[in-house]
């Protein structure tokens, strides 16, 4: 595995941090230049340390091929769709990667996972959409990776949107299911995983399966809490207030708590629309606004 000093530079600008930001209680800014400019890394640690602070996967600032010029535009790519900057992301996508210039599957199958959810969220064109998520599971990998999981539940999104429930069950299931068969340590795809886990369960509470949903939910606070990565945070534990909600149909005092924190987290990252659909939900439920913000 090599790491990617370029790569790990255009993910730390695209969050906006200073050398000096990223460091702060992780290591020294010296260290993020030797890693920045000589590929270098001291310990394992703080390179894991790093990509939480980044919120990205390990696996986007290394690769086993160093000549892998697109690697960079895929983290591009990948932060605009984190940010539900779809349209914006598609055209970053496919002005600058040409699909027959990339020479391996996996980034083939990147590519087609990018492609599709942007046509979905972006363009709202699921036809196209579930042929680039079908196009990328046909090509062949040496094992299952993170981005087949991706692909299938990608397929799973689509059925939902398309209002056809059963094919979607099937295949976020296997999106799920297929997680225990991955061989990367759990901490180099957190983001993935929590992806999965969070897309799975609002399928459920659409399905008004509540109690499946408030089970992924959980598993998403589980690697949250565990790995100290807080990617989706606040959503996750707002939907799963209102999947308790609505399993109970009553405001418990767990409710009360999930609220509370969805919000604070909101609050936290600024995410307007969230703070408001919380607030909304205050309103509807009959929650009082002192008991939570």
């Amino acid at each position: 595995m090599i790491i990617l000093g370029a790569k790990l530079k255009n993910a730390r600008i695209a969050k906006g941090l200073s050398q000096k930001e990223l460091a702060e209680g992780i290591c020294t800014q010296a260290t993020i230049s030797q890693m920045e400019n000589h590929n270098k890394v001291p310990t394992m640690s703080i390179f894991v340390d790093i990509c939480k602070r980044l919120e990205i996967s390990q696996a986007e600032i290394t690769s086993d091929d160093d000549s892998e010029i697109n690697h960079t535009i895929f983290l591009e790519v990948s932060l605009l769709c984190k940010q539900y900057k779809f349209i914006e992301a598609h055209e970053r996508l496919t002005k600058s990667i040409k699909i027959h210039e990339l020479k391996s599957n996996s980034n083939k199958k990147k590519y087609y996972y990018f492609l599709g959810l942007t046509y979905l969220f972006g363009l709202a064109n699921d036809d196209e959409a579930l042929f680039y998520f079908n196009l990328g599971l046909t090509l062949q990998s040496k094992e299952l990776t993170v981005i087949d999981l991706l692909l299938t539940n990608g397929i799973g999104r689509v059925y939902e949107i398309k209002k056809e429930y059963e094919k979607a069950r099937i295949y976020f299931d296997k999106s799920i299911l297929d997680i225990s068969k991955l061989k990367v340590p759990v901490d180099t795809i957190l983001v993935e995983l929590i992806s999965l886990y969070f897309n799975t369960a609002k399928f459920y509470k659409n399905y008004q399966r509540y109690s499946t949903a408030i089970e992924f939910l959980e598993k998403g606070i589980q690697l949250s809490r565990t790995y100290s990565n807080y990617y989706l945070l606040e959503f996750i534990l707002y939907e799963k207030g209102v999947n308790l909600y609505l399993l109970e149909n009553k405001v418990s005092e767990e409710v009360r708590k999930l609220y509370t924190l969805a919000y604070s987290f909101s609050l936290i990252n600024s995410n307007a629309l969230l703070l408001e659909t919380i607030e909304q939900d205050a309103k509807n439920y009959g929650i009082q606004a002192t008991q939570f913000f």
